[in-house]
């Protein structure tokens, strides 16, 4: 009998520690596999056993570092409990789908330390690269050559813009890797909050004397009449395998 109690006390005292040991992890638990540039995305956390009022702050972020270039579009959460199960909610700019690439990104989330950062990293959770991007204009059809001083035609579709935000739909043939840069675009300012329309850019004449004659590409966006660029409500390119024929 005191051998038993013996080894029970002594299983005690070594469980304690380990109860207390417990080491922090965050899980993610739920996701969308297609988020929308220009909208909120939310996906839903669990973590437990995280210090409070800690040096760690907690970072999500959606990311694609496999394509160039990169996308990672972060927000820092600074206020935690130790364990709980949360819904966050990700901002993703409009702009985001200016990369031709829309496929293989993917959530994280970790807590950090505050000041240095992935150099000292609590936990980390990270969902797979199965989270497709997609944005509100698309550009469905376009021309792989075209002729300088001559129209091409781009076929754009689009869903859920405003008509009244004062938006207009720009279609602009592009390069800005050339020496000058090379570009050109269309303006429509009449359209319906969601349809589809072909465009007619005119290439511009002076890329037939530049020495580029590959590497352009098409764009598609939706911009503020008064601010441009600075107001942007949805984009969309294609990659730059377009072709000047000379």
């Amino acid at each position: 009998m005191y051998f038993r109690k013996i080894f029970i006390l002594t299983l005690f005292i070594l469980f304690v520690p380990l109860m207390a040991m417990a080491e922090p992890v965050i899980n993610i638990i739920d996701y969308p596999e297609e988020v929308v540039a220009g909208e909120d995305a939310q996906f839903t956390l669990k973590w437990n056993d995280i210090p409070e009022n800690s040096k760690y702050i907690l970072i999500v972020q959606l990311e694609n570092w496999d394509i160039k270039p990169a996308v990672c579009i972060r927000k820092d959460i600074t206020s935690y409990k130790a364990r709980d199960t949360k819904k966050i909610t990700l901002e993703i700019p409009p702009g985001t789908t200016l990369s031709p690439i829309k496929e293989g990104f993917r959530f994280v989330a970790a807590f950090l330390s505050r000041g240095k950062e992935w150099e000292e990293t609590l936990c980390v959770a990270a969902t797979p690269k199965d989270v497709n991007l997609r944005s509100k204009i698309n550009i469905i059809n376009f021309p792989a050559i075209v002729f300088p001083g001559e129209k091409a035609k781009v076929r754009v579709s689009w869903h859920d813009i405003p008509t009244d935000a004062g938006y207009m739909l720009i279609v602009q043939f592009e390069n800005w890797d050339a020496k000058p840069p090379v570009v050109n675009y269309t303006e429509i300012s009449d359209f319906k909050s969601s349809g589809s329309r072909t465009a007619e850019v005119k290439i511009p004449d002076e890329a037939r004397s530049s020495s580029f004659i590959s590497g352009y590409r098409f764009v598609a966006a939706f911009i503020s009449a008064e601010k441009g660029w600075e107001d942007l409500f949805a984009a969309d390119a294609t990659s730059k395998v377009i072709s000047i024929k000379k």
